[in-house]
Order: C-alpha cells, then structure tokens, then sequence
C-alpha cells in the first residue's frame, strides 16, 4: 500500500518536537558549560579576595612589630593598643616568626594563577594553613576570630551609621569631614558624594579613634577647611574582642593579657573625641550659640548585654560621659552633649544575631533611622544631657523618666539627699579647685 500523503503532516509535531528536544540539548550543554566556567571564575575571585585580605592584614602585622621594636616604654601610651600588647619582647619575637611564615603563604609573586590540578591544589592548601595561621597570631594578640572580624566594619563615618550619617548630612547641604580607619571605604564614600555635587562638601581622613594624635589631625583637617566645626558626633565603635571570661580559661591561659582593643576604640577613642571636640567646637561661639557633641553608646549603656562584656563596660563608660559632662560643658564650653543609643540596627557589628533576630520578629534599626536621630539632635538647639534610644526607626529619651521614678526606684529618702548632694557638687569645678590642670 501506497503511504498515505497526510503521514508527514500528522508526524510533524513529533518531529517539531524533537527537533526541538535535540536544540535544547545542545544549549543546556553549552549552557552548562558556561555555568561552569563562570562559577569557576567566582570561586577563583573569591580566593583571591581572601589571599588579599589576609596579605594586609600580615602587612599590618608587620608594622605593628616595627614600631613596637621602635618605640620606648615611656612612649608607647600614645600608641595602638596592639603596640602596647607588644612591649612584651618574649611574645613579639614569636610573633615574628609567625608573620614571616604567613606573609610568605600570601606573597603574589609565588602563587600560581595556571588552571592546574597541581596549581589550584597548592592554592587552596596555601589559603588554609594562611588562614590557620591568622588564626594563630590572634590568639596571641588576643583577638578571638569573631572580634576581630566584626571589628573592622564599624570604626567610623565610613561604613553603617556614621556612612548613612554622613550621606543624610550631605543630602542636607552640610559641609562634612568624617574619619575612619578604613582608607578604601571613606575615599570612596567621599568621592562618591562630592561627584554628586557642584562643589565638593566632603573630606575624608583616615583615623586611629585610639590614637590621641590622629583624632587631632581630623579636627584640625575640619576646623583649616571651614574655620568653624558647629557639630560632631562620635560614632567609631567595634565589637567584642578577645575572651575575656572564656569558660575555658585555666590557671596557665588567665596568664595571657586579654586584648583592650574594645575599650581602647569604645571608650577612650570617645574620650579622645570628646576632649578635643569641647575645645573645636567653642572656637568662634557666638554668645548663647551651643555647638553639638553627641556620642553614640548603645542599648547596652542601660540593658543587659551577657557575653559581651567589656563592649557593655565600653558603652556604659560612654554614657556616663555623657552624664559627667551634660552639666559642665554647656556652661565650661558652650557645648551641649547627647548620647543615642541604638538597640539592634542592620550592620556588620550585627550579622551574627539577625537570623534569630527576624525568627522572632523584633523590630530593627537601618542605620539611616539612626543617623536621623543624630541629625535632629544636631539641629535642636536646646537639647541638652539627653539619652535617645532607638529602635525600629523610633526613639525615646530615657533619661528624664529616670529623674521623675527616682524617688519611687531608689527610695524618697535617700533621692531627696541625693539630689541635695548634687546641687553642692554643681557643675563639677570643685573637683579640680587648688589642682593643678593637665
């Protein structure tokens, strides 16, 4: 029998169809293999990001053991706390050697880029015994890992709120200089926001906040540029570093000097800050005219924060700075001082917790709602001694509810003869009468 003519037409959706079937094919497999290859070049970058990482990090190293080798016992006070933990010769010579053996792992003239199994295998042993290594040398400069890697986000204008200060602040028309000790995050930051401007209103210097003499250098760097500084806000502030009450602490462990560097940046970078900002601030004050210092602590200044316990001391320490001198500036400087206090607020310092933070559904902070709080502050005039805790994008001034319960939390009696007490005390010049001041 002759084949029927319509044999072709009924069979050629079968046939659309594996054309189409066998097309799909060649393309999934090129695709696949493109895949591949991108996620090949991902995984290198991302490799190689963390060689340049932990090659400057081994850079800093070095130069701290440089300048410890350098600086006398008498000098070393005006230096970074690392510094100070390297007086000690016995543990900077172990130290050294240690950072030769890292610096070498991460020297780019000897790692190899050939898409190899030999070279991609050396690579990837050289990351982890450079990475084991870092590890190392923290401990014995006692940093804890995560310390010191939640430490490096948050030390100023440059990332999390003071960055989201900054831009709401040149949004505004203001003329800013801001610090940080991340270089690359603060120039690009300025940059960024002069090159959205006619004129640029934005400068950035890189800062040491527990270094006395690069804190002046920011002031100054502000007050050569615009003769005047109307406001500054302390924002540079890190996390937990080093285990200070490790539960696996022994006789022979306790031994070894816990790191400092938390209330080294914390609390007495913000007493740093606020030393040199009273007498910034005051320059050129008209009469009645009080210039603004805010400092930022944190939920942790009033609540209890367990297992971070020196940031807890740190931020306590900040808010009864603020408490100590809310009284005295005004009428010693012209200056009023406020404190914010940020409850859980999307940064680095805080991307270990939001996972069970947003399980629970508990409000958080951007760091924009932040920085309008300290931009309110900054422009209300008559605001004086206030703390403003913040969360979800609100705030509350808590320390006037503290003064009204006062009689009702500590007892009648003994808040009447307090508040006597502190009348006599006044505004704080008593202390230093028939003293000679530094």
């Amino acid at each position: 029998m002759d084949d029927d003519p319509f044999d072709e037409l009924f069979n050629l959706e079968d046939k659309y169809y594996q054309e189409g079937y066998e097309q799909g094919r060649r393309d999934g497999s090129g695709q696949s293999r493109l895949g591949a290859r991108i996620f090949g070049i991902e995984k290198g970058y991302e490799k190689y990001i963390e060689m340049g990482r932990i090659q400057a990090q081994a850079r800093l190293w070095s130069e701290d053991l440089r300048i410890a080798a350098q600086t006398s016992t008498d000098e070393v006070r005006g230096t970074s706390s690392k510094v100070q933990t390297l007086q000690d010769s016995a543990l900077r010579s172990r130290l050294a050697k240690h950072v030769h053996v890292l610096t070498a792992l991460v020297d780019p003239t000897t790692l190899s880029t050939q898409n190899t199994d030999d070279a991609v295998s050396d690579f990837d042993d050289r990351i982890k015994r450079a990475q084991a290594k870092c590890k190392v040398v923290e401990r014995m400069l006692g940093d804890d890992d995560d310390g010191v890697k939640r430490s490096g986000g948050n030390q100023g204008g440059a990332n999390g709120i003071g960055a989201a200060f900054v831009r709401l602040c040149h949004q505004r028309g203001a003329h800013i200089c801001f610090g940080d000790a991340d270089k690359i995050a603060g120039e690009t930051l300025a940059n960024q926001l002069n090159a959205a401007s006619s004129q640029p209103r934005v400068a950035f210097v890189l800062v040491d906040v527990a270094n006395y003499s690069s804190l002046l250098e920011l002031f100054r760097k502000a007050y050569a540029t615009h003769r005047r500084i109307d406001a500054a806000v302390s924002c540079a502030g890190i996390q937990e570093a080093g285990k200070w009450f490790d539960p696996e602490l022994d006789i022979d462990s306790v031994s070894g000097h816990p790191s400092i560097r938390t209330l080294d940046v914390n609390l007495l970078g913000t007493l740093y800050f606020a030393r040199i900002a009273a007498v910034y601030l005051r320059q050129d004050c008209k009469h009645g005219e009080h210039r603004s210092l805010t400092l930022i602590a944190s939920v942790a200044a009033f609540k209890d924060a367990p297992g971070i316990f020196a940031y807890q001391a740190s931020k306590h320490g900040v808010l009864g700075l603020m408490r100590s001198l809310r009284t005295y500036l005004p009428s010693a400087f012209g200056v009023r001082v406020n404190t914010v206090c940020p409850w859980m607020t999307r940064t680095i310092m805080t991307s270990g917790i939001e996972t069970d933070w947003y399980k629970a559904k508990l409000p958080v902070n951007e760091p924009e709602d932040v920085a309008r709080v300290l931009a309110e502050i900054a422009v209300s005039n008559g605001l004086n001694g206030k703390s403003m805790y913040v969360e979800g994008g609100r705030a509350w001034e808590i320390e006037e509810k503290l003064e009204q319960l006062e009689p009702q939390w500590l007892g009648k009696e003994p808040s009447r003869t307090l508040n006597i007490g502190q009348k006599v005390l006044g505004t704080g010049e008593n202390w230093s009468a028939g003293k000679s001041r530094l």
